[in-house]
């Protein structure tokens, strides 16, 4: 019996979410089902909280990623499920106090850190993290070349191998998401109402940045720029806006409270989860028509390997060449 016990617990989960069930069963139909779009093949079929949204062993770290540490199966699994233990609460007190009039700033204190695990712990935030180390190793190894061996070039690899490792890492950074729920508090939150015909999309990667203004041509979406606009839909019908201060002045009297919006609301926040999604869309209804027009407007985004990050190295006077990391979306 306790060998049992033992075995199941050291049981490797298989499919490991990167979107947690009890957030994706916001949006599921009265049988509990959703539909799925895939961008990568322009379809839609029916799915379930369980199938949605996963990876085999995503979070697993293979043997020899970490120098001398053998990392236990399920050790980032287990810690996520704890974190959607303490979250699901709160989640639903975000939405029952944007429905009854206005949200504390406790509650925005609260409800933050899990706003920055969910960003991060997705495929595509992954893909990203692994595009910006290999640019800028590659960017700083072609400037230490160039300087060393004029005309020489060298090309710079990181190994995937290396990616669940890095990825944990990040995730279990408690300070780094300290600090980066304490910059969106900053904000103004607004919750946003939809009372339309059209349910809310959500995706495989749902916490979504808009860029409202550009610096040299650029979106300007870091967590702190002037004009960022981070979107989450929490459920079918609610939709979490956390709005630059400065920028959004015509929502201050919205801030803390909730908002009816209008039916191009919400088709642009549901284009926004087309836009920035990895690969797949999720609704309660089979209601896939946006989704259809914007990839054939913009196929680029039906590619889950387009460029979501570029280096520039830009000279500074009287400094040496500072390397920038610059987020596409």
């Amino acid at each position: 019996m306790t060998q049992n016990l033992h075995n199941k617990k050291n049981r490797r989960t298989e499919r490991q979410h990167y979107v947690s069930q009890f957030y994706l069963r916001g949006f599921t139909n009265a049988v509990g089902r959703l539909f799925c779009f895939d961008k990568v093949s322009v379809k839609s079929y029916p799915t379930s909280t369980e199938a949605a949204a996963q990876e085999p062993n995503f979070y697993e770290i293979p043997s020899g990623s970490l120098e001398g540490v053998e990392v236990p199966v399920n050790v980032i699994e287990n810690a996520l499920a704890s974190i959607e233990r303490m979250w699901a609460p709160i989640h639903a007190d975000l939405i029952s106090n944007a429905d009854a009039g206005i949200i504390s700033e406790a509650l925005k204190r609260d409800y933050s850190p899990f706003l920055v695990i969910q960003w991060m712990r997705t495929r595509a935030y992954r893909d990203w993290m692994y595009a910006t180390t290999q640019l800028a190793m590659q960017s700083f190894a072609d400037e230490l070349v160039e300087a060393n061996f004029p005309g020489e070039s060298v090309q710079i690899t990181v190994g995937k191998e290396l990616l669940p490792a890095m990825h944990a890492k990040k995730l279990l950074d408690l300070d780094e998401v300290e600090k980066m729920a304490c910059h969106l508090i900053r904000h103004r939150w607004v919750i946003g109402i939809n009372d339309t015909e059209h349910l809310f999309y959500t995706s495989d990667h749902p916490v979504v940045r808009r860029a409202n203004r550009t610096l040299a041509g650029r979106p300007m979406v870091g967590i702190l720029d002037p004009g960022v606009e981070i979107v989450f839909p929490l459920d079918s019908r609610h939709i979490l806006l956390v709005l630059e201060r400065e920028h959004f002045t015509d929502w201050a009297e919205h801030e803390n409270r909730a908002v009816v919006l209008s039916q191009n609301q919400v088709r642009a926040y549901n284009s926004l989860q087309v836009m920035r999604c990895d690969k797949r869309l999720l609704c309660a209804d089979d209601d896939f028509d946006i989704a259809r027009e914007i990839c054939a407007a913009h196929p680029e985004v039906r590619n889950p390997d387009r460029p979501r990050v570029l280096v520039e190295t830009t000279p500074i006077k009287d400094m040496k060449n500072h390397m920038f990391v610059i987020a596409l979306e």
